[in-house]
């Protein structure tokens, strides 16, 4: 387009410059708003640390992908909620009195991971079985979660890991079988006996 009538030449350069001075603000307004957010301690929602997003490199970020089951209820669990079970049983056990700490029964837990299976102990729950880098997992960058908690994200979506489910079945139906052909207590030590009386007596 020509233009050829200075007045309106003028207004058009002027608007033109300001649209390119808008435009250039608010690309320096957003590169600052991410060079602060890249400088600001977050709480990563796989491994529940902190940690700065500037500093982190990949393999700082140690977690489970999976969930934890209650062997005892036949639950599933967050990670959180295993925490949870641990310390609340550690609790009943701290409260029995001292005098009677040998004859009384200790409460446990027995608490697995889906997605390794290694049994979710005070030092699994702080470790974990996965390696990569603080943040969101790849599958959940491209959501909008304004106004929700990534954490409670994070775990809803490892409560549904479809691999980690399927290692589990196979560990408990495996458990199932294992205890299907192991002989009852009494009947291997019948027969033990019984194969001690059919030995031959080697005395003379």
């Amino acid at each position: 387009m020509i233009v050829k009538d200075p007045l309106l030449k003028s207004l058009l350069i002027g608007d033109i410059e300001f649209k390119e001075t808008s435009f250039q603000l608010k690309q320096k307004q957003d590169e600052e708003e991410k060079r602060k957010d890249d400088e600001t301690v977050k709480k990563c929602p796989k491994c529940l640390q902190n940690y700065i997003p500037s500093k982190s490199n990949y393999g700082d970020c140690c977690y489970h992908d999976g969930f934890v089951y209650d062997l005892d209820t036949q639950q599933r669990l967050t990670s959180d909620q295993a925490r949870e079970k641990v310390q609340q049983t550690k609790l009943l056990n701290k409260k029995q009195p001292q005098s009677q700490a040998s004859s009384a029964v200790k409460h446990e837990v027995n608490l697995i991971w889906s997605c390794c299976l290694a049994l979710a102990d005070d030092q699994m729950l702080a470790s974990g079985c996965q390696r990569g880098v603080h943040g969101l997992p790849d599958e959940l960058k491209n959501l909008d979660l304004t106004n929700k908690d990534p954490i409670l994200i994070v775990q809803e979506h490892f409560m549904k890991n479809q691999v980690a489910s399927k290692k589990l079945n196979n560990f408990l139906q495996n458990q199932k079988q294992q205890l299907i052909i192991r002989p009852p207590i009494s009947s291997a030590a019948g027969s033990k006996l019984v194969g001690n009386n059919n030995s031959p007596n080697l005395k003379h």
